[in-house]
């Protein structure tokens, strides 16, 4: 049996289309505005930041595999045009992974700070399927998953 290989197909992001990006809890206030502490490079400046092509994938989804590869962290999803972090001199391109076909970078090589620009024209995304919502104070077992007209207690011990 011959070997295969699977060559991914990369999309054009056009500057119109929307990026998903999966921030922590906390970088989004109770306004949608996002944290400028959302867009700070943790490593080296020339580090990519992970977003999702909104025209290859849902909300929904891109929260959902977050949650599987990480289940004790809380993301809040946040959404910006791919023109945005272009104006500034950063690339965005479509780089699929395993199991990922909307996984797009944004990187640049320049060392300037573009983190409050980038937070500025980025929103969160609210959607009534999204359970994104996480209240702190309350013991790491017990968790409050909020939907509209819904109210469940989701209880993990382990």
């Amino acid at each position: 049996m011959a070997d295969q290989f699977v060559i991914p197909v990369t999309v054009t992001i056009a500057d119109h289309d929307d990026l998903y990006m999966r921030v922590m809890w906390g970088s989004i206030n109770k306004s949608g505005r996002v944290s400028p502490g959302a867009f700070k490079y943790r490593g080296a400046a020339k580090d990519p930041f992970s977003t999702d092509a909104k025209k290859l994938t849902t909300a929904k989804a891109c929260i959902e595999r977050a949650s599987q590869s990480n289940p004790d962290l809380k993301f809040k999803l946040a959404k910006f045009p791919a023109g945005l972090p272009r104006k500034y001199d950063f690339w965005v391109h479509n780089i699929p992974e395993h199991g990922n076909d909307a996984h797009c970078n944004v990187w640049s090589d320049h060392r300037e700070d573009r983190s409050l620009e980038l937070a500025m024209g980025a929103r969160e995304v609210r959607h009534q399927n999204l359970r994104t919502s996480y209240q702190p104070g309350l013991p790491k077992a017990l968790r409050l998953d909020i939907a509209p007209r819904t109210l469940q207690f989701c209880c993990s011990f382990g």
